[in-house]
């Protein structure tokens, strides 16, 4: 008896190693779109399918496992949409595979009343924690209610297969439970690390390794078609000033603000970036020269205009130099476009900060 609940276990452990694997980039929630919750839902239901059979047949009616933690598992991937799918998919396995008996019919009923309770505990605005303990409660409870019907003639197995199947389902479901949770944690910090390789942790905005790798891919489109877009290269003037006098955690506060600053003068498709320092650059697709001196203009009046409030309350103003090359307008050499724009900013800078240059003034 004891083995094959562990095999039961083992089911459950590499399912949800393999699922985890297979859709760690995807975050399935009760607010993922119906589709995803649908597929949760099938997928935790084959797994009650897989646990159905390597259960423990206790006799030739009754046969014990844990589904009831696959409806619960699907119940934390989707929500009331993949319980009830799940619970569907088990349900109908059972008395399809196993034919319609005493016992089938009451599996049927059992799974239905696991679909709406579970489904009623994940409505409720409590801890996931709460809600999978719960779950795991209801669930044992009428699954032993079922049991012990299906098996009130057979008193001398009664006793073993209770403690059996609800110790077994303590211990499982707390096992799994930490070990979704573990998964989770992974994931999230692969999330993390994968998203830290391309921005900037300070400011939050795209780093020079990803606007390189943003930048080539407009490079290979542009080739061939010669769309238009603009690059604009962004310095603060006197930044060293910032720092020596209030500090480089203050300079770091300024330089949080100016991202801000220059994501919203964009359009969502502009892609922002932290090139290095007090550097930065906004690469503008299908923008023309004029509508890129436009928004460098915007952006540059609203810098000079805004007051950087420090840690101890104090406001300070700064602002800022802007170099713009646009291809094919004004750069037709698409490999100089870089080039171009830190050339247009040094002459911003040279020639008294706080202004635009674009290649040809």
């Amino acid at each position: 008896m004891l083995s094959d609940l562990i095999i039961n276990a083992a089911v459950l452990v590499a399912f949800i190693s393999i699922g985890n694997q297979i859709f760690r980039d995807s975050e399935l929630n009760e607010t993922s779109p119906l589709l995803s919750r649908i597929i949760a839902g099938g997928i935790s239901g084959v797994l009650g399918i897989l646990l159905i059979f390597y259960g423990l047949n206790i006799t030739n009616k009754v046969i014990i496992d844990f589904r009831n933690i696959a409806i619960i598992i699907a119940g934390t991937l989707g929500g009331p949409i993949s319980i009830g799918v799940a619970a569907f998919i088990i349900g109908m396995f059972r008395v399809i595979y196993y034919g319609i008996s005493d016992s089938s019919i009451a599996a049927l009923i059992v799974t239905f009343l696991m679909d709406i309770g579970v489904s009623a505990i994940f409505r409720r605005s409590i801890t996931i924690g709460k809600k999978w303990s719960i779950s795991v409660v209801y669930c044992t409870v009428i699954s032993l209610i079922a049991i012990v019907i299906l098996l009130w003639r057979d008193t001398a197995l009664l006793p073993g297969v209770t403690l059996a199947y609800v110790g077994g389902t303590a211990m499982v479901s707390v096992v799994i439970y930490k070990y979704m949770a573990y998964l989770h944690g992974v994931t999230q910090s692969f999330k993390r690390l994968k998203e830290e390789a391309f921005k900037d942790h300070l400011t939050g905005l795209n780093n020079v390794r990803q606007f390189d790798r943003v930048f080539q891919q407009i490079m290979e489109r542009s080739i061939g078609d010669q769309k238009v877009f603009s690059l604009l290269f962004i310095d603060i003037d006197f930044f060293k000033k910032v720092n020596d006098t209030y500090g480089h955690h203050e300079g770091d506060r300024v330089l949080r603000e100016l991202g801000k600053i220059l994501t919203h003068g964009c359009r969502a498709c502009d892609m922002v970036s932290r090139n290095g320092g007090e550097e930065f650059s906004i690469l503008l697709q299908d923008c023309s020269i004029d509508q890129a001196y436009e928004t460098a203009e915007r952006i540059r009046k609203q810098v000079e205009a805004y007051s950087f409030r420090l840690s101890d309350g104090k406001e300070i103003k700064i602002t800022i130099s802007i170099g713009i090359s646009t291809y094919p307008e004004n750069v037709k050499d698409l490999s100089k476009i870089i080039e171009k724009a830190d050339n247009a900013l040094y002459e911003a800078k040279r020639t008294g900060r706080n202004k635009i240059i674009f290649q040809g003034q």
